[in-house]
């Protein structure tokens, strides 16, 4: 394959695939070092698997407060099922009277 492009773009572009795959390798050694640290919670804690689930979440909730999202999320669905249950109740009960 001819890609043509100048010297200058050619270096360009491969400091950037090269900054990518840097980026691409600190990303697995934090990922290593995430599981290294689960693994040292299980051996100095004798940490069951829930407790290892918890200290995950924990984790996550700390980093992106995803826990504390999805629960608000979860209580507005099921507010909102609540509402449209009882909507559905109402109307029964209003076709039921107008039927007798």
């Amino acid at each position: 394959m001819n890609i043509s492009r100048s010297y200058k773009d050619l270096v360009s572009i491969n400091n950037a695939v090269n900054e990518s795959v840097d980026s691409l390798v600190r990303e697995q050694a934090e990922k290593d070092l995430r599981k290294e640290i689960v693994e040292v919670m299980k051996e100095e804690f004798d940490f069951s698997k829930e407790e290892i689930k918890m200290f995950k979440v924990a984790v996550m909730e700390r980093y992106k407060t995803a826990a504390s999202d999805k629960i608000v999320e979860l209580e507005e669905g099921v507010a909102y099922n609540d509402n449209l249950l009882d909507a559905e109740l109402k109307l029964k009960s209003v076709s039921r009277d107008e039927v007798a």
